[in-house]
């Protein structure tokens, strides 16, 4: 394991450490500052590799080898690949059939590599599916069929927001209340509906 490299002259504020992908290929796994979070959110991958390739070129890397991630992987451990789902940085409930999430959006899910590559936007479909994987996860709300009787998306979700997600069943547990929101505001409010 190569150890880690941190790089402000670029203006990116990168720190960078080499590891093994699960496939045996080497990645350079790549933690952006405020500046390259904005590159990659702005224009997506293409342009965050762009935007590298000054610093690639002078650590000999390719920087198609770049994966960018939240978070370094440890040493010597070999990186499976991207995730689907949010990081879960802190839960807490807030009395019966209500709990609270903070979430950090990283910027290694694997739909922003088509959703879309110059732009990633996590998908409404996607938030609305994390509030059935979290409630299950986090309130044991796991319905045979679910209807959305109501959702409005207010703002974009992109790589490296950090997040609320209220989650709060009503008494019967037959509805789901969500709420996403950031220090921007609200990103998405709705409901899901047990259906039988």
């Amino acid at each position: 394991m190569q150890p880690a490299h941190p790089n402000e002259s670029d203006g990116l504020g990168l720190v960078a450490r080499w590891a093994p992908a699960m496939d045996g290929s080497d990645l350079w796994f790549v933690v952006p500052g405020e500046a390259g979070a904005r590159v990659f959110r702005k224009g997506g991958c293409f342009a965050f590799q762009d935007a590298c390739t000054t610093w690639a070129a002078a650590m000999k890397l390719d920087p198609t080898r770049l994966a960018v991630v939240d978070e370094l992987p440890a040493d010597g451990c070999a990186v499976s690949g991207v995730s689907a789902l949010p990081s879960v940085d802190a839960v807490l409930p807030d009395g019966v059939g209500v709990t609270n999430l903070s979430l950090r959006i990283p910027f290694g899910l694997s739909i922003f590599s088509g959703h879309f590559p110059t732009v990633p936007i996590v998908p409404g479909a996607m938030l609305v599916g994390w509030v059935t994987v979290l409630a299950e996860n986090h309130l044991g709300w796991k319905p045979a069929g679910i209807s959305i009787p109501a959702v409005k998306f207010r703002r974009i979700v992109q790589p490296g927001l950090r997040l609320s997600l209220k989650l709060q069943l009503d008494s019967t547990a037959r509805r789901l209340d969500f709420r996403y929101s950031g220090t921007g505001g609200l990103h998405a409010v709705g409901a899901l509906q047990v259906v039988e």
